[in-house]
């Protein structure tokens, strides 16, 4: 549950719909008119209010996974294409030229250098490794 505090409001009068609702607004959980609380309405209102705060603070944490999981790129782990906000799938330098206005270059990391070159020695590859980058581009 989170921090903040369950509210439970008593009244002396019955609250118009306005005024329940401008309490709601502020942070109330429920009303109730206290020439008609009873224990048992009470205990109930006050276990209703704790689940709502747990629910409230359920739904604010997958609010923010949610949002998370916007900020995802998803990259096809075949062709390495990006799948677009309308579903089309695109080659990455398509997507980032459009998204951010940026072109690509392209390299092979060392991983990728030696098992598509297995053949070469290992100086080669350093002397194409600009400062161990990690690049050979």
């Amino acid at each position: 549950m989170d921090d903040s505090p369950v509210r439970v409001l008593l009244v002396e009068d019955n609250p118009d719909d306005a005024m329940a609702g401008e309490m709601v607004r502020l942070g109330a959980q429920d009303y109730l008119p206290k020439d008609e609380v009873t224990p048992p309405l009470l205990a109930r209102c006050i276990r209703y209010a704790i689940e709502r705060a747990k629910l409230t603070n359920h739904l604010r944490t997958a609010l923010g996974q949610i949002q998370l999981l916007h900020g995802l790129l998803p990259v096809c782990s075949g062709c390495g294409k990006v799948r677009t906000d309308k579903g089309y799938w695109e080659e990455v330098e398509a997507y980032v030229r459009e998204k951010l206005g940026e072109g690509c270059t392209h390299g092979l990391c060392p991983g990728c250098f030696q098992r598509l070159y297995p053949g070469l020695s290992a100086d080669v590859l350093d002397s194409l490794d600009e400062g161990g980058k990690g690049s050979t581009a």
